[in-house]
């Protein structure tokens, strides 16, 4: 899709795809109210490429892939951002979920000590787990704490840099897990994959947190 979150996720795994000698066969762009997929999906299909990657939202790629399956174009490997996180997705596709993967920044079941606290007292309190949205809230408390706690002030002026520079020259423990930053102050820390497998949703990278092993080559649409 045309939209600035969704050619950072596509275009960033684009290139880290390459460096590691794949290549690319199709690269399509589409403006955000693109409904009709028959076009891009022909041209994939024709293709024969052994893995699609969508940097979506919800509906285009369900659209996407329902373009596919009426092509019987049948992928190695299929990965869309966001989209397969969205409760009504395995529907919305006919239930053929299996083995497709998306990238996720949180989940309850992660083992940080932080984060089974969190987990817990969210529960107690609003009766189910939090989301990746609440996490992450959580998470720039943590890091707003950590650095004020370090530098001993939270005033403006002076004291914003000190902070600043504590933050990138530190590493912080998260819900999200470990979190550190570059010169530039961009996170550091790693997104972890999620996958549908025997029609759940698990974690299947990295191996330190993960749920179950990833399914390669994905099942048929």
């Amino acid at each position: 899709m045309d939209d600035p979150f969704a050619q950072g996720t596509a275009y960033g795994l684009k290139a880290k795809l390459e460096a590691g000698g794949v290549r690319t066969v199709v690269d399509e762009v589409y403006p955000p109210n693109t409904t009709d997929f028959n076009s891009i999906a022909a041209k994939i299909a024709s293709s024969r490429a052994d893995m699609v990657v969508g940097g979506t939202q919800y509906q285009d790629a369900v659209n996407l892939i329902v373009a596919l399956q009426q092509l019987n174009y049948q992928p190695k490997l299929a990965a869309f951002s966001t989209a397969p996180t969205n409760p009504e997705f395995s529907k919305a596709i006919g239930a053929k979920t299996e083995g497709i993967l998306a990238p996720t920044g949180y989940t309850e079941k992660a083992t940080y000590p932080s984060n089974v606290e969190f987990v817990q007292a969210y529960t107690a309190q609003f009766g189910n787990p939090p989301g990746e949205d609440e996490a992450n809230a959580y998470t720039t408390g943590q890091v707003v704490a950590a650095a004020v706690e370090a530098v001993g002030c939270a005033e403006q002026g002076d004291c914003q840099q000190k902070l600043v520079d504590w933050l990138r020259g530190n590493t912080v423990e998260t819900v999200v897990g470990p979190l550190s930053w570059d010169a530039q102050g961009r996170p550091q820390g790693a997104h972890m994959i999620q996958q549908y497998v025997n029609g759940e949703i698990q974690i299947v990278l990295p191996g330190d947190t993960k749920e179950a092993d990833i399914v390669y080559p994905k099942p048929s649409w």
